[in-house]
């Protein structure tokens, strides 16, 4: 009845197979396929990663999600006896995995299936989000089968009213029709409405009702739905008020308080205009959903994503933990969300620094006596969550119950983080009345706690990192100092002060460099940064003139480019444009791009000092600069009398590697 319902050769077509492949890639899987199934056969009505029309019942897989009404996972089909001998893994594509969800109405009839299949096993399973994600596709899915039945139910009535049938049967064949269309509409959890323009009373199915939360009339005043409405639905109103001929389609979301219990629920409401031959419109007819559960979904994994990005900013792991609470109270509407930091052992303190609350809860933080809970700790201390549904349903917190009183606590979650084996701090949300935590919540927090803890220690990690950066940078220059005073005290007898006065040069230029270096972690140096640390030693900056691109350089190549600045730097103040009072120095640099890739390209040039003449002899500071950036580069070193000029260029991948 179900295939016959929606028609397959009808119904399949870009926008299901454009589901499919959501789901293979919310999955990362090589196929998802999207089915209705009935007792003979499971006939395919969206397809990714491989083109199947249908299969008997016998060969389906999915028959057992039917059969269960609940999602299945098959991590190995080779270690399931239901699936070790399928045709799938023991022939092409050769699929090891398996993962399937129910296409269902809310009253838990199933109609179909949507599942991913992959070559590679997974024992660990999808994932708990990859799942609830696979649920809601699974629901769009059932929409889309749905709005092509509709559409076609509505063309056959047009088709009947064309032909002029006597006006008699044309009724009695369009009734015989919404009766059906609301039949398959709430078996899709879909309700149906058909609005009478001239009277403004509407008709609507069982499923309409219920999202509403209206006692099963067929017939309501448009005023009933309308009053449950937070935001009226401005279209709506329009089609009654107007009654214009050129309305189109319409469509819109919005929140409802249900008339039974107040509960606020998400509504999608689809429509068009039926018109009479003269195109005066007659009636409204659509399809209203409650798409609640989807909004919630999608709403935790916006939260996850922004939760990463936000992540990236804090700069303590409290500060990590903290933002998680928040999203977490926000993302599943608790009363109080948080924190709670653990000092001084089991016997010692809880203190929460800031918490989440709800308008008109009021805030935990503060130090707390962990001995007050102990029952409760004696889980978190092994590791495993706490979820308390009721605190006065729980015969073994009867110690505990009135200090749960007075912060007003009567459910809660709370997940315990571990370092190395021992409880550091919890997470813990909070409401003031009962509730049953549902599994997907239960996910959610679990997935929140992952990211954060993942943060708190990538923050943690890069704390004791700097610490090791900045005992090694203290210890180099100690070392160089050493290096610096023994030179002093072997070469006091030497004649040449010169010779020795320039080592003391080159060991402060390099301990230039790696203070550069030990600032970025020993990752990256700023060449223009590198070259002012370097220059600043040598004349004032304002005797050099800099111009070129952002560039980094890697570990090596920023010593070998500190030394040889250095080197042109010192002769220029002993012979060039720096050993007067007027000269200066433009080093220029930039990228160029060549048949070996790009190349960095670094000028010096000297002006405004004395007539330059090409040195006599050659000595360590000729070999260095010769030398430049290292092996693969190019140096020209050049003495026109207006001033040294020097070029080097390096390839910029060798510039920058680590």
């Amino acid at each position: 009845m179900v295939l016959e319902a929606y028609r397959p050769s009808e119904m399949r077509d870009a926008d299901l197979n454009d589901l499919a492949m959501a789901a293979a890639c919310l999955c990362r899987a090589s196929t998802a396929l999207i089915s209705l199934v009935d007792r003979k056969r499971q006939v395919f009505f969206g397809c990714y990663g491989v083109d199947l029309n249908e299969w008997s019942i016998d060969e389906a897989i999915c028959q057992w999600v039917v059969e269960a009404n609940t999602p299945l996972v098959i991590g190995d089909m080779r270690g399931d006896s239901r699936t070790k001998q399928h045709k799938l893994l023991v022939n092409e594509p050769f699929y090891h995995f398996y993962a399937g969800v129910p296409i269902r109405a809310p009253s838990g009839h199933v109609v179909g299936t949507l599942c991913v299949f992959d070559a590679t096993a997974r024992p660990e399973g999808p994932g708990g989000i990859c799942l609830e994600g696979m649920e809601a596709l699974a629901r769009q899915a059932m929409r889309v089968l749905h709005e092509r039945r509709m559409r076609r139910i509505q063309q056959e009535q047009q088709k009947h009213t064309a032909e002029k049938t006597p006006a008699v049967a044309v009724e009695k064949q369009l009734r015989a029709e919404h009766a059906a269309l609301q039949l398959v509409g709430d078996i899709g959890g879909i309700g149906t409405f058909e609005l009478d323009l001239a009277t403004n009373m509407t008709s609507i199915s069982p499923e309409v009702c219920r999202i509403f939360g209206l006692s099963r009339a067929n017939i309501y005043p448009i005023e009933a739905l309308i009053a449950c409405m937070r935001t009226p639905d401005s279209s709506m109103l329009h089609v009654i008020n107007s009654r214009e001929a050129d309305i189109g389609a319409l469509e819109a979301e919005y929140c409802i308080r249900r008339a039974n219990d107040g509960a606020e629920r998400w509504v999608r409401r689809r429509a068009g205009v039926e018109r009479r031959a003269d195109g005066k419109p007659i009636r409204l007819l659509g399809t209203m959903e409650d798409i609640t559960r989807d909004r919630i979904v999608s709403s935790r994994l916006s939260a996850l994503v922004t939760l990463g990005d936000e992540l990236r900013e804090v700069k303590t792991p409290r500060a990590a933990y903290e933002l998680g609470a928040q999203v977490l109270g926000e993302a599943l509407g608790a009363d109080r969300a948080g924190y709670a930091e653990m000092n001084g052992g089991s016997q010692g303190t809880l203190s929460i620094v800031r918490d989440w609350t709800a308008p008109g809860q009021e805030s935990l933080a503060g130090v707390h006596d962990r001995k007050i809970f102990a029952d409760s700790f004696q889980f978190l201390e092994r590791g495993l969550l706490l979820a308390i549904s009721d605190t006065d349903e729980v015969t073994w917190l009867h110690r505990e119950l009135d200090h749960y009183h007075r912060l007003g606590v009567r459910s809660q979650l709370v997940m315990p983080i571990l370092t190395q084996g021992r409880l550091t701090g919890c997470l813990y949300l909070q409401s003031a009345v009962p509730r049953q935590w549902a599994d997907r919540e239960v996910a959610f927090l679990r997935a929140v706690t992952d990211r954060t803890q993942a943060a708190a220690a990538s923050i943690e990690a890069r704390r004791r990192q700097q610490t090791l950066h900045e005992e090694l940078a203290h210890r180099l220059k100690n070392l160089l100092a050493l290096v610096q005073a023994l030179a002093n005290q072997s070469l006091r007898g030497i004649d040449d002060r010169e010779a020795v006065r320039s080592f003391e040069r080159r060991l402060i230029a390099l301990s230039s460099a790696h203070d550069l270096l030990m600032q970025r972690a020993w990752q990256r140096g700023d060449l223009e940064g590198l070259a002012r640390e370097v220059l600043a030693r040598i004349a004032p900056l304002e005797r050099f003139r800099f111009q070129g691109p952002v560039v980094s350089l890697g570990p090596n190549t920023a010593t070998s480019f500190s030394l040889t600045l250095h080197e042109l730097g010192t002769n220029a103040a002993k012979y060039g444009a720096l050993s007067n009072e007027s000269g200066h120095v433009d080093i220029r640099w930039h990228l160029e791009e060549g048949e070996g890739g790009t190349r960095l390209i670094l000028e010096w040039a000297e002006a405004g000092g004395p007539q330059v003449v090409v040195p006599s002899r050659s000595g360590f500071g000729s070999r260095l600069l010769k030398s430049g950036f290292g092996t693969p580069g190019a140096n020209v070193l050049e003495y026109p009398s207006e001033g040294c000029r020097a070029r080097f260029s390096v390839p910029l991948a060798y510039a920058q590697e680590n």
